[in-house]
């Protein structure tokens, strides 16, 4: 928390912007850097074929690099107002760097999960932030121009390097080709419905961001990135890091046992993520601008009116990220995407100003209270899911 106090003095509104639009794409760019493969890892029983699952996760995480950057030279050349100007070679050069190092991180990051290296994990994950707050704070001290964006650039190479460290992984990596083949086979789903339905979910989590520079200008876009992206986002984060990973390993070893120790986990995570996060959600709710009025500075004070009514999106989306994994158990691919795409079409008629020409505000309004809803349905499908 210290260093968004500390970002939020030496940078602007519209700096946070652009970081903002640059976070968004690359969300939805490593969606599909290791083909969902990553996920796999995890699943069989044998370590020779999560081996093999490892090696077609690298070689679509190479595929992906042109992919995403002819996809980032459509945008730029169809829709010029998303990235500034100024920005716009930074860019081209540094996402398709950026989400091919998110890519391998990825499949790093899950074999470790699968050999509960737990404490590795946690070493890859502070490398990473230590690295991106000392970059970023350094560069808007000397006033570098998008320092946000180099800094989350630096901090990604660290957690890349650190985790095939601690991994022992290779840069490189292959198998025989009808193994590869094989694996593919059993498992291509992931590729099918898995990515396609976590690209629609990315898509309607980040297009927020890309539409509002358009509609509302960086600076507005600022003040809903410092909510969505640093403030809310940060405990969503810890239990991506520290939690996640934990019950995807305990709840596949309980479906594979099948014995009801799967309900009794995912009622027991449901409470305890409850009763974790109720709190800072109330204390935002009544008091989301004085909050961050008082942290961050007066000019935050939007921020703050913001928060009030994401928070509640915040505290289920915490709850549910654990739980979101009972997806992939259950291989219940396609409801998910049907649930993601869901997400998606509200997400465009909300944010797409021109369809329902709402203000600003009125957007925040009416994304908080919908999306609250939605996942709250998807919790009560999560919920079902845990029965044997």
């Amino acid at each position: 928390m210290a260093s968004i106090v500390v970002l939020s003095r030496l940078y602007e509104l519209e700096d946070f912007g652009v970081w903002a639009t640059f976070m968004a794409i690359l969300m939805i760019g490593k969606t599909i850097a290791c083909g969902g493969f990553h996920v796999c890892l995890m699943l069989p029983e044998e370590d020779a074929k999560a081996k093999d699952m490892l090696a077609i996760s690298y070689r679509f995480n190479w595929i992906t690099i042109l992919i995403n950057l002819a996809a980032i030279l459509l945008l730029i050349y169809f829709a010029p107002s998303v990235v500034h100007k100024e920005s716009i070679l930074l860019f081209i050069v540094a996402l398709p760097y950026a989400i091919f190092l998110e890519g391998k991180a990825q499949a790093a990051h899950s074999w470790l999960n699968r050999a509960n290296k737990y404490k590795e994990m946690s070493y890859g994950m502070v490398a990473q932030t230590l690295t991106t707050v000392v970059f970023q704070i350094l560069f808007g001290w000397i006033g570098v121009h998008d320092g946000l964006i180099l800094g989350t650039v630096l901090g990604q190479t660290m957690l890349l390097i650190a985790m095939l460290r601690l991994a022992n992984l290779p840069f490189f990596l292959s198998a025989p080709a009808h193994r590869l083949v094989t694996a593919f086979k059993e498992y291509k789903s992931f590729l099918t419905m898995g990515v396609t339905g976590n690209l629609v979910n990315n898509s309607a989590s980040q297009l927020p961001y890309v539409f509002f520079p358009n509609f509302f200008g960086e600076a507005m876009t600022g003040q809903l990135s410092m909510v969505q992206q640093r403030v809310l986002a940060a405990p969503i984060n810890l239990v991506s890091a520290a939690v996640s990973p934990v019950f995807f390993k305990e709840a596949n070893t309980a479906h594979l046992a099948n014995d009801g120790s799967l309900s009794k986990l995912v009622l027991r995570v449901n409470y305890i993520m409850w009763s974790m996060i109720i709190i800072p959600v109330l204390a935002i709710v009544f008091f989301g601008p004085e909050i961050f009025a008082f942290v961050l500075g007066e000019k935050w004070r939007v921020a703050g009116e913001y928060a009030q009514w994401l928070a509640p999106v915040m505290g289920v989306r915490f709850v549910n990220h654990p739980l979101a994994y009972l997806v992939d158990i259950k291989h219940r691919l396609r409801a998910q995407l049907i649930y993601n795409s869901i997400l998606l079409l509200v997400t465009i008629v909300l944010f797409y100003e021109p369809i329902l020409q709402l203000s600003a505000f009125d957007t925040i309004k009416a994304y908080g209270i919908t999306f609250f809803s939605l996942q709250m349905c998807f919790l009560g499908y999560m919920l079902h899911l845990r029965k044997d």
